[in-house]
Protein backbone atom coordinates (compact mmCIF):
# COMPACT_ATOMS: atom_id res chain seq x y z
CA UNK A 1 0.00 0.00 0.00
CA UNK A 2 2.78 2.12 0.98
CA UNK A 3 4.86 1.48 -2.27
CA UNK A 4 1.06 1.86 -4.22
CA UNK A 5 0.68 5.64 -2.79
CA UNK A 6 4.37 6.57 -3.28
CA UNK A 7 4.39 5.81 -6.77
CA UNK A 8 1.10 7.71 -7.40
CA UNK A 9 2.66 10.77 -5.03
CA UNK A 10 5.73 11.05 -7.02
CA UNK A 11 3.85 11.38 -11.11
CA UNK A 12 2.91 14.61 -9.25
CA UNK A 13 6.27 15.82 -8.24
CA UNK A 14 9.33 16.52 -9.74
CA UNK A 15 11.84 14.24 -10.20
CA UNK A 16 14.35 15.14 -7.75
CA UNK A 17 11.91 15.79 -5.03
CA UNK A 18 10.54 11.93 -5.66
CA UNK A 19 13.86 10.95 -5.58
CA UNK A 20 14.36 12.62 -2.10
CA UNK A 21 11.33 11.12 -0.42
CA UNK A 22 12.19 7.66 -1.81
CA UNK A 23 15.50 8.17 -0.69
CA UNK A 24 14.37 9.49 3.16
CA UNK A 25 11.49 7.84 3.75
CA UNK A 26 12.48 4.30 1.98
CA UNK A 27 15.87 3.65 1.74
CA UNK A 28 17.49 5.55 4.23
CA UNK A 29 14.87 4.55 6.81
CA UNK A 30 14.94 0.92 6.41
CA UNK A 31 18.73 1.10 6.02
CA UNK A 32 19.16 2.31 9.41
CA UNK A 33 16.40 -0.01 11.31
CA UNK A 34 18.44 -2.93 9.62
CA UNK A 35 21.99 -1.03 11.07
CA UNK A 36 20.14 -0.80 14.77
CA UNK A 37 18.95 -4.66 14.42
CA UNK A 38 22.02 -6.10 13.65
CA UNK A 39 24.45 -4.21 15.56
CA UNK A 40 22.11 -4.52 18.53
CA UNK A 41 22.27 0.07 19.46
CA UNK A 42 19.09 1.88 20.22
CA UNK A 43 18.49 5.39 18.04
CA UNK A 44 20.85 7.72 20.55
CA UNK A 45 23.23 5.60 20.31
CA UNK A 46 23.12 5.13 16.77
CA UNK A 47 22.99 9.22 15.93
CA UNK A 48 26.01 9.30 18.62
CA UNK A 49 27.80 7.23 15.95
CA UNK A 50 26.69 8.68 12.69
CA UNK A 51 27.34 12.41 14.41
CA UNK A 52 30.87 12.70 12.82
CA UNK A 53 29.59 12.10 9.55
CA UNK A 54 26.57 14.32 9.50
CA UNK A 55 28.66 17.11 10.66
CA UNK A 56 31.23 16.61 7.76
CA UNK A 57 28.19 16.17 5.42
CA UNK A 58 26.68 19.44 6.53
CA UNK A 59 30.03 21.42 6.45
CA UNK A 60 30.68 20.02 2.63
CA UNK A 61 27.27 21.24 2.13
CA UNK A 62 27.88 24.63 3.97
CA UNK A 63 31.50 24.64 1.47
CA UNK A 64 29.60 23.66 -1.87
CA UNK A 65 26.32 25.34 -1.58
CA UNK A 66 26.09 28.49 0.29
CA UNK A 67 30.16 29.73 0.53
CA UNK A 68 30.55 29.00 -3.14
CA UNK A 69 27.77 30.85 -4.05
CA UNK A 70 27.66 28.58 -7.33
CA UNK A 71 24.36 29.11 -9.99
CA UNK A 72 21.59 26.28 -9.43
CA UNK A 73 23.10 23.80 -12.64
CA UNK A 74 26.66 24.44 -10.59
CA UNK A 75 25.05 23.50 -7.66
CA UNK A 76 23.09 20.40 -9.03
CA UNK A 77 26.01 18.99 -11.24
CA UNK A 78 28.21 19.36 -7.89
CA UNK A 79 25.53 17.58 -5.84
CA UNK A 80 25.42 14.32 -8.25
CA UNK A 81 28.98 14.28 -8.49
CA UNK A 82 29.12 14.55 -4.55
CA UNK A 83 26.29 11.49 -4.76
CA UNK A 84 27.89 9.01 -6.99
CA UNK A 85 31.02 9.57 -5.00
CA UNK A 86 29.84 8.91 -1.80
CA UNK A 87 27.63 5.96 -3.16
CA UNK A 88 30.13 3.95 -4.72
CA UNK A 89 31.78 2.76 -1.81
CA UNK A 90 28.70 2.84 0.49
CA UNK A 91 27.71 0.01 -1.58
CA UNK A 92 30.44 -2.02 -1.15
CA UNK A 93 30.39 -1.05 2.75
CA UNK A 94 26.33 -2.32 2.81
CA UNK A 95 27.11 -5.34 0.44
CA UNK A 96 29.63 -6.71 3.27
CA UNK A 97 27.23 -5.61 6.40
CA UNK A 98 24.88 -7.37 4.83
CA UNK A 99 26.87 -11.08 3.72
CA UNK A 100 28.62 -10.70 7.15
CA UNK A 101 25.17 -11.03 9.09
CA UNK A 102 23.87 -13.77 6.25
CA UNK A 103 27.14 -15.39 6.78
CA UNK A 104 26.21 -15.19 11.01
CA UNK A 105 22.66 -16.48 10.25
CA UNK A 106 23.64 -19.30 8.28
CA UNK A 107 26.21 -20.62 10.84
CA UNK A 108 23.37 -20.49 13.37
CA UNK A 109 21.11 -22.61 11.29
CA UNK A 110 23.71 -25.23 11.26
Amino acid sequence: LLSLLFLFFAQRVSLITAFGIYFIFQHSRFGWLHLQNKLQLNNIQMFVKALPFNLGAILIYWLVFVKMNNSYQENVAYFFVFLSCISFPHVFCMTFFYKKFAIKRNENRD
